[in-house]
């Protein structure tokens, strides 16, 4: 199917002020539940919750580097591979729900001490592109279009207007086996097993 030189992400407006702000937590920020299901999506990647954690209401999330890297995310990007050795950041959110509100906090660890990260965002944007981001590249391959396409659509080969919508999204490091694997659970449903691109 032939490439569409179209405009796909759109984010919400103040989704890079929401980054920074739910990367850095400081103290406490307060979202309606409308905005933290609009804007959840776009950040999920920074931090992973803690299974079993759930306390007094609220879920614990650690940073996704609090076990660095994994094998699977160094090798898939072995091209472009950081040199240096990732160090474990130890930073911590609690995400509480209250009836139409959602409440993050900055965590503590078990000596009650809080941390920041010690990298920058785009070290979590290198190993994990948003939830946001995977599922505009799912919904492109349910239509026909190739993994190559939708990758080089949404980096803007054909539409430089793209590249910079996708940097300050979080999808900077968008791959083809990226895109390609967003779409794996419907080409599965309509034709069975299949060979993953490498």
């Amino acid at each position: 199917m032939a490439l569409r030189n179209s405009t796909l992400l759109q984010p919400p407006a103040d989704l890079k002020s929401w980054r920074d702000k739910l990367f850095n937590v400081e103290g406490e920020v307060t979202l309606t539940r409308e905005k933290f299901d609009e804007i959840w999506p776009w950040i999920e990647h920074i931090w992973v919750r803690r299974n079993g954690k759930r306390r007094r209401g609220f879920d614990q999330y650690n940073c996704r580097l609090f076990r660095g890297p994994s094998k699977k995310n160094e090798s898939s990007n072995s091209s472009r591979k950081p040199s240096h050795k990732i160090p474990k950041c130890y930073a911590k959110i609690r995400v509480q729900m209250v009836e139409d509100a959602v409440i993050i906090r900055q965590g503590v660890d078990r000596d009650k001490n809080s941390h920041h990260h010690n990298h920058d965002i785009d070290l979590n944007d290198y190993f994990k592109v948003p939830a946001a981001i995977r599922a505009i590249a799912q919904k492109e391959m349910e239509e026909g279009y190739e993994a190559r396409d939708v990758k080089d659509n949404l980096k803007g080969v054909h539409n430089p207007a793209n590249r910079n919508v996708l940097n300050d999204s979080g999808g900077r490091w968008l791959s083809r086996h990226t895109v390609y694997n967003a779409g794996r659970a419907y080409r599965k449903a309509k034709s069975g097993p299949e060979i993953q691109i490498l």
